[in-house]
């Protein structure tokens, strides 16, 4: 059977520009090829548009959990919650990610489809998902304030997905660091991440 990967891709200056994408493609191409049994789904967060939810929307949500007529604000988490792999590039970002990210991790958190709480209160994650990569880059370096990869690592356990690894290549602005070199090392990491992932 075919694993599916989802690529959550929020490489906001885009695939010509962006080193985080550079890491990820080359992940993904190498991790495809050694798998052969793959097939990935690439979700272009710039290109989805989508709103942070207001009262409004939060409601219209809840009627479409609870009677499944229209599946318009809940469509991405009942996909999302299908994938055997989740792969997420984004670059380093005020100490977190950008907010486009943010709100696509809000647009997944949907109460009966990524998780449920059971009767005592104990919230169950619902995705099927076992595994995930969490992709980044930064011109400066991260240290112990990686927030955003902690917030993923921790909502992602919420829903069911208990093993969430990390590539990074930070430093990559810093004057007196060569960043070609940087990311060559990151892309070998990557093989060897490839390869137990």
């Amino acid at each position: 059977m075919a694993e599916n990967i989802l690529f959550v891709n929020s490489c906001i200056r885009g695939k010509n520009v962006s080193r985080t994408y550079k890491l990820s493609d080359f992940f993904i191409k190498k991790y495809m090829e050694s798998k052969k049994d793959c097939v990935l789904k690439e979700i272009i967060l710039d290109e989805l548009n989508l709103k942070p939810f207001n009262s409004d929307m939060i409601e219209r949500r809840n009627i479409e959990v609870s009677e499944r007529k229209t599946d318009e604000l809940i469509s991405l988490a009942i996909e999302f919650a299908k994938f055997d792999t989740i792969i997420v590039a984004t670059p380093y970002w005020d100490l977190s990610f950008p907010s486009m990210l943010r709100v696509f991790y809000e647009h997944i958190s949907v109460s009966g489809i990524t998780f449920k709480y059971e009767k005592d209160g104990t919230p169950k994650g619902l995705c099927k998902a076992k595994k995930a990569l969490y992709i980044t880059t930064s011109g400066g370096y991260m240290g112990d304030n990686n927030y955003g990869y902690e917030y993923t690592k921790e909502l992602f356990n919420f829903i069911g997905i208990k093993n969430t690894y990390i590539l990074k290549a930070e430093g990559l602005d810093i004057e007196e660091n060569n960043a070609d070199d940087i990311i060559d090392k990151a892309i070998k990491e990557a093989e060897v991440l490839g390869e137990k992932f």
